[in-house]
């Protein structure tokens, strides 16, 4: 996968001294939009995992967790990133030209 690694490595800590996580809602939209910029179309919860250094699970609880932000929407039914804001996966009525 291009890009640069967004996770935050085991070597972050919070201010407590706990360490930071490395899915936040933070890492997870940066690593979308990166992806989208770059490929045209969404990692799925597998790559993003290898890209946080993360767990399948942890990666798409963090993606449901987006979601109720609002930061993201997931297909109905399951963890596939449909829209990342501002970008739609699927075809719309919008034409975005460059240059």
């Amino acid at each position: 996968m291009g890009g640069s690694s967004v996770g935050r490595g085991p070597e972050a800590m919070e201010s407590d001294g706990t360490p930071e996580p490395s899915v936040t809602h933070a890492s997870l939209h940066h690593a979308l939009i990166e992806d989208v910029i770059e490929r045209g179309f969404a990692p799925d919860s597998g790559e993003l995992a290898d890209r946080l250094d993360a767990s399948v699970d942890e990666v798409e609880q963090g993606l449901r967790s987006l979601q109720e932000y609002h930061g993201v929407v997931l297909h109905p039914g399951s963890s596939r990133v449909w829209v990342v804001h501002p970008f739609s996966m699927a075809p719309t009525n919008f034409l975005v030209r460059a240059g």
